[in-house]
């Protein structure tokens, strides 16, 4: 089942607050698993330069068969720099 547009507008506004995932599926009254089919799709674009000081920050999810991610943010704008499917020295320096 694919959701309405103002569904898919209000899950992607609740993405920027601080909320859960569980707290979004029963604002949009979806599935958890909807809600993660979406997100998968954004797309982070690449900075041109990077801050002075880059945030780690390590999750639990399910990408590329891997358990645990890592995201890259600027801990002044609490920009989202990347996001690493694996949390891996090879794929930091990458």
């Amino acid at each position: 089942m694919q959701l309405s547009i103002t569904n898919i507008k209000m899950l992607f506004d609740k993405l920027t607050e601080s909320v859960t995932y569980t707290a979004i599926t029963n604002e949009c009254d979806t599935s958890i698993t909807t809600v993660l089919r979406y997100c998968s799709i954004i797309t982070i674009p690449k900075p041109r330069t990077l801050p002075t000081v880059i945030g780690i920050d390590e999750f639990k999810g399910n990408a590329k068969g891997y358990q645990c991610q890592v995201n890259l943010t600027n801990p002044d704008t609490h920009e989202i720099l990347d996001i690493l499917p694996k949390r891996d020295t090879q794929e930091l320096i990458r």
